[in-house]
């Protein structure tokens, strides 16, 4: 839905690029009552330059055009009321508290994760081998101990880890197949690269996440790639392990400072709630009366999580529901929901709502999520190509619409991949392919073949574009097929506009596709177009002229 936007008003609605308005920063434009001022421009430019987009300076105002028909839509959300929709309401609260919760964790875990030339070289050493392992997991250190004592006590593990395992977790029998170091998460990935195969390694402690058992059943070498061609993937495996270890920390830090900790009994109670519901096979949790909503579950300095705000969670459906079965699981989920408002109090107490950059994103996302909805209400739904309309696209360009109707060709099928590669070289200096078949003692039967289109045979569907782009006397191939590698001769062919009518269904529907999206691209073109009148635009041209851009990289924005 977004990808005509997108290409319409050139990479500016995913990137979210505009910058923080200053006030002391000079308005190169206005639209209505919104500002573009010098900061906008040059962080969006300066941006494109760093990703190799940035165009020529003459395009500064092809960059601001962009801009201003993007201002112009978010107004136009706004004057049908559509920031005052209860779903982008809800939609900016989640993504505030999303920001400061991200914003929290990243000053938490205390700057960038640093990795070394050595951990790189380390982590590529280790990849010349993989594990295959089976894996138990539990939520519970009981759990996970009571079946390391069925595997011990001589039941398969495959059939104690389908009894443990959630639903959808590994696959059947816990065999999670050959993998190489850093395909797993700290520290189960340690195990696996290190463990004796065939010997029993549990409980293992993966908190939060949980308990494992884990036996390696066996390992051998691994044919992996240079060092430097893999250099950026191992650097990014080594920063996330090392992350998730600082935020694991940082959390544990936090917890300890807001004193957060479950109330004995809260689990359960939360637990004979729910598993309450589910007996009654109602499928909805019930209303909770005042006193019942303010039940304290979860104690942290300055608040409490309370049963009422699970049950809003539970609800909504937007978070992943514990085991209620497990009560390890519910004082896990528990903890992480009272964590992420320690995580907000924590970012009001720093006051990163204030920061300019946070703004601004918060801001290019609000916007991004009015100018989605704008274009579903007044381009989507309005908008989708008749049969007509539909029938004009297609007789539009007769050319490129041109297929098969007939052809002749001559065929090999031969069994030898490099055979076939090596025929499809000769044949082109010899008279034909039967000739060159036979000069090449491949002792292969050459086939003639006559093919009308459109063809019941899927294997000749399948070439015709290969075909359409032959010549007549032109080889192509080869092609890898059940029988083996064939190789053809197109000796004569007819080709023609079939009819609108005579297209098959699939086709039809492909093409409706494109006449959509060709109307839905002019009717967002026209309503920016007529959007300035609504909202007048004023361009300060001396101050664009006096802006200097950076440097031209290579790329180039286009028109929209």
């Amino acid at each position: 839905m977004l990808r005509v936007v997108r290409c319409a008003l050139m990479p500016l609605v995913a990137l979210g690029l505009l910058a923080a308005c200053s006030p002391t920063s000079p308005t190169i434009a206005r639209v209505g009552n919104r500002a573009i001022r010098a900061d906008d421009l040059l962080a969006t430019a300066q941006l494109l330059a760093a990703r190799g987009g940035l165009p020529p300076d003459s395009a500064k105002v092809k960059l601001l055009n962009a801009m201003i028909q993007r201002e112009l839509l978010v107004l136009a959300a706004q004057h049908l009321g559509l920031h005052r929709d209860t779903t982008f309401l809800d939609f900016q609260a989640k993504t505030e508290r999303d920001l400061l919760r991200q914003r929290a964790v990243s000053d938490l875990v205390a700057g960038p994760i640093e990795v070394s030339e050595s951990e790189i070289e380390q982590l590529h050493r280790w990849r010349a081998q993989e594990s295959r392992a089976r894996v138990i997991f539990t939520q519970s250190r009981e759990a996970a101990e009571a079946a390391l004592e069925q595997v011990r006590g001589g039941i398969d593990f495959a059939l104690v880890a389908n009894r443990f395992n959630p639903t959808g977790f590994a696959p059947p029998g816990g065999d999670i197949g050959f993998v190489p170091p850093g395909f797993l998460q700290p520290p189960l990935d340690d195990i696996v690269r290190t463990a004796v195969p065939g010997r029993l390694y549990g409980p293992i402690d993966a908190q939060p996440q949980g308990w494992f058992v884990v036996r390696v059943e066996e390992r051998r070498p691994r044919k992996g790639e240079p060092l430097e061609s893999e250099r950026a993937m191992l650097t990014e495996v080594v920063r996330q392990r090392k992350q998730l270890v600082s935020v694991v920390r940082a959390v544990d830090r936090l917890k300890q400072a807001y004193q957060l900790r479950v109330r004995p009994g809260a689990s359960q109670e939360l637990m004979a709630r729910v598993l309450g519901v589910a007996a009654d096979s109602s499928g909805h949790l019930p209303g909770l009366s005042l006193g019942e909503r303010a039940v304290p579950l979860v104690d942290y300095q300055g608040g409490t999580y309370t049963l009422g705000e699970a049950y809003e969670e539970l609800r909504g459906g937007a978070l992943s529901r514990p085991n209620f079965h497990s009560l390890t699981s519910v004082d896990h989920w528990l903890e992480a929901r009272a964590v992420d408002r320690v995580l907000i109090r924590e970012a009001v107490t720093r006051r990163y709502a204030d920061d300019p950059a946070l703004q601004r994103t918060l801001r290019e996302r609000l916007n991004d999520y009015l100018i989605e909805s704008f274009y579903t209400k007044e381009v989507v739904m309005p908008v989708l190509a008749n049969e007509a309309q539909t029938a004009a696209f297609y007789a539009r360009d007769p050319a490129a619409n041109a297929g098969l109707q007939q052809l002749t060709a001559l065929t090999v099928t031969l069994r030898d991949s490099i055979a076939a590669v090596q025929l499809m070289a000769s044949a082109p200096h010899l008279p034909g392919l039967r000739e060159a078949a036979a000069a090449a003692g491949l002792g292969a039967m050459v086939r003639s073949a006559t093919v009308q289109y459109p063809s019941p045979d899927p294997i000749w569907t399948a070439l015709e574009p290969y075909l359409r782009a032959t010549a007549p006397g032109g080889y192509a191939g080869p092609f890898g097929l059940p029988a083996g590698w064939l190789v053809l001769q197109l000796i004569d062919k007819t080709q023609g506009t079939p009819s609108f009518e005579s297209l098959p269904q699939n086709k039809k529907e492909s093409l409706r596709a494109q006449a959509t999206e060709e109307l839905r691209t002019a009717r967002l073109r026209a309503l920016t177009d007529s959007l300035r009148a609504v909202f007048p635009v004023s361009v300060d041209q001396r101050k664009l002229a006096r802006l200097a851009f950076p440097q031209p990289a290579l790329g180039a924005l286009t028109t929209p």
